[in-house]
């Protein structure tokens, strides 16, 4: 395979997962893309190890760095939807305290319906 067939390739994985990043319909999502981005990627790094530096032409070297400068954004958008994640994620299921999750511990001195009230997320394993 050719170098810049590969980069192709590897172009090609970059724009597959801005559409999954973006949601479009039909396209795998990020996890599955960017499993093939990374095999892409390694296969890329493995060929272009046989290439001495001349064979990178000035359009070449441009081209991978319109990659790397893409993957970098696609990052930052990963790490902001992360941190989104899980703040709404905290949001609609709290941390626990004092054991309960929804909720203060109801006092000894409050009727009983009001401990029942209290809500407690348990955790499966398995």
């Amino acid at each position: 395979m050719q170098l810049e067939e590969a980069l192709n390739h590897v172009e090609s994985q970059v724009q597959l997962m801005a559409a999954s990043l973006t949601g479009q319909d039909g396209v795998p999502a990020p996890d599955v893309v960017s499993e093939r981005l990374r095999s892409c990627m390694v296969a890329f790094s493995g060929l272009a190890q046989n290439f001495t530096p001349e064979q990178f032409t000035p359009a070449l070297r441009q081209r991978m760095q319109v990659i790397s400068q893409t993957l970098a954004l696609q990052r930052e958008h990963l790490v902001r939807m992360g941190a989104i994640t899980a703040q709404q994620a905290q949001v609609l299921v709290p941390q626990q305290r004092d054991g309960h999750t929804y909720g203060e511990m109801a006092s000894t001195a409050a009727p009983q319906g009001g401990r029942a009230a209290v809500s407690k997320l348990y955790h499966i394993s398995g």
